[in-house]
């Protein structure tokens, strides 16, 4: 466990327990796909016929570690219903409303918790147009390509000769449609 408590503290995750990422991790980690293996007719159809090269114990390995850094990433950026209630100087039934009527974006991490991502608060409110926005991304886009899409430049969105990312470009007073546009496409972005 000191490796992981080093590493948290090398990155700047001070305000994250070991105890509190474990317990996180525990919630919301699929099961491991590996177990749930195809019949031996059924690989070898599939490996026949689909033209996709069967992922490795390796492969499989790395993506479920990076699934967990991803998952480990969001959750330790986020804030919880109280951090979100005194950031907004409002109560957290409040926050639970806001969320409910989607002028705040939060993620699952278990039963009955919910998480909100740093990325679409500015100081003691939300980021101008959030609920627009909010509504603009496609269903089931994991929360890794969200943060990924709003902390990012995008060439698309240029001030001054200069990339900015969704969130800087909404915070600095930008035409949100522009943004909206690019939100609606973002399942079509590579993961």
């Amino acid at each position: 466990m000191s490796e992981l408590t080093d590493l948290l503290e090398r990155k700047g995750y001070t305000n994250l327990s070991v105890a509190d990422l474990l317990t996180v991790l525990d919630q919301v980690l699929p099961e491991n796909e590996s177990a749930s293996t195809l019949s031996a007719h059924d690989a070898e159809y599939l490996a026949a016929h689909a033209g996709v090269t069967p992922a490795n114990d390796s492969d499989r390995a790395a993506l479920a570690s990076r699934r967990m850094a991803l998952m480990t990433v969001e959750f330790a950026r986020s804030l919880d219903r109280a951090e979100v209630a005194n950031r907004l100087r409002i109560s957290p039934s409040r926050v639970s409303h806001r969320q409910a009527d989607g002028s705040l974006y939060a993620l699952s991490v278990g039963p009955s918790k919910l998480r909100y991502p740093d990325w679409q608060f500015e100081g003691t409110t939300t980021l101008p147009h959030l609920a627009e926005l909010l509504t603009s991304f496609p269903t089931g886009v994991p929360a890794a390509l969200v943060r990924r899409f709003m902390t990012e430049p995008d060439p698309d969105l240029e001030l001054g000769g200069e990339a900015m990312s969704p969130r800087d470009w909404l915070t600095q007073g930008g035409d949100p449609s522009a943004v909206l546009e690019l939100a609606a496409t973002l399942g079509d972005l590579p993961g």
